[in-house]
């Protein structure tokens, strides 16, 4: 038998082994001619060559060995849709939303000076300013002009941030639904609406498509894999699988950080962008107030800009919403309504002042923090269907794959409603 039909032999025949402890069939969808094909991959405990990609990375070397071995063996979908670069230290950025841009794109704005004031560090851009105000300096190149990716490849460290898809669906959500996301609820709310409303709605039609401000996280994910187990590539880039805006199988990064773990990992890009004593590590409760000033703003901000937001909210939901964002994020307790319902509207003026003290005075530890922020995003996923589950585990086979994510977290699953129900 020569090299080539072991080759095939062995893909084959990881495609229908089946392990003692059973298997999880995914469809992974990809094409190499922008058709949609369903290719399925089985993760099962004595299928080495699959299990190995799903360990949790004990450095980066394992995570560019893992992702080296997910390219090699499967034709993984997707592109570099995003690179800016800083050329004085050579470095590139393949950007992700939803995956720590704001941060990032701050850092990159610092770097060239593109701002629209006097800044002393990255965090004093706005994320109002980091998003929406015009690029003037800050470049971005063509990844597939080849005279750039040979510059990138061979002179330039080159990194991209990866995130837990689940984690990463929940932010989105609140993010663009709970907070106000004028683009989103024009755009997209309507779709979810109508696209859930034909699944579950009884012969229900969507009659209004203004101020759809109520979308339930179970309408999202319904939306989100519903499109996604059939054509990924068609989600929003807040929602796409990473590999579809930054393949690491074409942008071959010399680093790849994880959100779950850039407290430590972020130091090593900032020095490398000579950014490591003017963005020092900050602690948890400068972050949190950080947090606090920058979330309201750009709500403020957001709202102002979009008229049509003014008549769908009252300044008091405006505010309740900004603080139940918040208490998703782990920020504050859920006793904080109680303390301030009696204030609200509080004003733009003094909305952010009265927060960061009553964050201040809670006392909040950082564990505490962590715990609410996960019982709330398990408590949202627990009234998620199990066929949206699966659908959203066909979604992100590759990002599970390439980036070594656990495909069926216990948490998530566990306590999932069936259809039914």
């Amino acid at each position: 038998m020569n090299v080539h039909c072991r080759r095939n032999f062995w893909r084959h025949l990881l495609l229908v082994v089946v392990g003692a402890m059973g298997w999880i069939c995914l469809a992974v969808v990809f094409s190499s001619n922008a058709r949609v094909e369903n290719m399925e991959i089985k993760f099962t405990n004595d299928s080495a060559r699959v299990q190995d990609y799903l360990i949790s990375p004990s450095g980066m070397d394992a995570r560019l060995e893992r992702i080296h071995n997910v390219c090699k063996e499967w034709s993984v979908p997707g592109k570099v849709s995003i690179i800016t670069v800083y050329p004085p230290r050579h470095t590139a950025y393949c950007i992700n939303h939803k995956v720590a841009s704001t941060y990032w794109l701050q850092v990159f704005r610092y770097l060239y000076n593109d701002t629209t004031r006097d800044v002393h560090r990255p965090s004093d851009i706005s994320k109002f300013e980091t998003h929406l105000s015009q690029f003037r300096y800050v470049e971005f190149l063509n990844f597939y002009n080849l005279t750039i990716q040979r510059d990138l490849t061979r002179n330039y460290f080159r990194f991209m941030i990866t995130r837990e898809p689940y984690k990463r669906l929940w932010s989105v959500y609140i993010d663009k639904f709970v907070l106000v996301d004028g683009w989103f609820w024009d755009l997209f709310a309507p779709e979810i609406r109508t696209r859930y409303l034909a699944t579950f709605g009884n012969g229900e039609t969507l009659e209004n498509t203004k101020c759809l401000k109520d979308i339930s996280f179970k309408e999202f994910i319904h939306y989100v894999s519903e499109i996604g187990s059939k054509s990924p590539e068609n989600l929003n880039d807040h929602m796409i699988p990473v590999h579809y805006t930054c393949n690491p199988c074409h942008y071959k990064p010399t680093f790849v950080g994880n959100l779950e773990t850039m407290t430590d990992e972020k130091p090593i890009i900032l020095d490398r962008l000579g950014l490591s004593r003017i963005d020092s590590a900050t602690n948890f409760t400068d972050h949190v107030l950080n947090e606090i000033t920058t979330i309201a703003d750009f709500e403020f901000d957001s709202v102002l800009a979009h008229k049509y937001q003014r008549r769908c909210l009252t300044d008091a939901e405006l505010e309740t919403r900004i603080i139940r964002a918040f208490v998703f994020n782990g920020y504050f307790r859920e006793d904080v309504f109680t303390e301030v319902e009696q204030l609200l509207p509080l004003g733009r003026d003094r909305f952010v002042p009265v927060l960061m003290e009553i964050f201040t005075n809670s006392n909040i530890t950082p564990s505490e923090s962590s715990s609410l922020r996960k019982r709330f995003m398990l408590e949202a996923y627990s009234h998620i269907p199990l066929s949206m589950l699966k659908n959203l585990k066909i979604t992100y086979t590759f990002d599970f794959l390439l980036f070594g994510y656990n495909p069926e977290p216990p948490d998530i699953f566990a306590h999932t409603k069936t259809d039914s129900t």
